[in-house]
């Protein structure tokens, strides 16, 4: 099970209580104190978040959800018509993706990516298994699209498949915030790393490197 951070202490009326338990928080999201990790556990469904991205700005995700709408929501056919435009996912997503075809060939579960993993697969994979891996895109309206947002619609795939236990499978230090937020959605999310590495060449300044991460 993955641990609850401490509270900021934003009830605290004292400032050192609340320095404190701010600064525990801190410490817990960006080392090394991370969600339990998955060896040996049972799960029902595989979700993967994305980590960044080389093309697109965040400002015109909703671009992204115009093709999807305009591909009929098929997401095979989405992602094809990306990839044939030169898009890239970069490094993250692309060492997501290919653990996610790794444990899903061995598992046979359910697999639920954010677009941008899906763009990762091997694409031979991905025709061969798109039945059983749903994608999740953007929303209509420009601006970021968050963790948060992700979960969202996420957990109307997870309760559509009646699932309640999952492993994230994602970049190190975005696990612990992934896995937050599933389990204060009512999940039970347990995880798997699939790198530490970042991409100098993504869009997003903090997921370039580990100081801009930080910051």
């Amino acid at each position: 099970q993955i641990k609850a951070l401490p509270t900021t202490g934003l009830r605290c009326k004292l400032i050192l209580p609340f320095f404190m338990n701010n600064f525990i928080t801190w410490i817990n999201y960006f080392f090394r104190l991370r969600p339990a990790l998955a060896e040996g556990q049972d799960f029902e469904v595989l979700v993967a978040p994305a980590f960044g991205r080389n093309h697109f700005a965040d400002s015109e995700l909703h671009l992204i959800r115009q093709l999807y709408q305009d591909s009929h929501e098929f997401d095979f056919l989405t992602v094809s018509k990306l990839l044939d435009e030169g898009f890239e996912p970069g490094v993250p997503n692309r060492e997501i993706a290919k653990l996610c075809q790794k444990i899903m060939d061995e598992t046979k579960k359910p697999l639920i990516v954010q677009w941008e993993v899906a763009c990762g697969f091997d694409q031979k994979w991905y025709e061969n298994n798109f039945d059983n891996v749903y994608a999740v895109w953007p929303e209509t309206k420009p601006g970021y699209f968050n963790t948060y947002n992700f979960a969202k619609q996420t957990e109307k795939i997870l309760k559509s498949l009646n699932s309640k236990t999952l492993i994230l499978i994602g970049h190190r230090y975005h696990l612990m915030r992934a896995g937050l937020i599933f389990k204060k959605l009512g999940f039970k999310p347990a995880a798997i790393e699939a790198l530490e590495q970042f991409d100098s060449n993504s869009v997003q300044r903090f997921t370039r490197n580990k100081f801009n991460w930080m910051l």
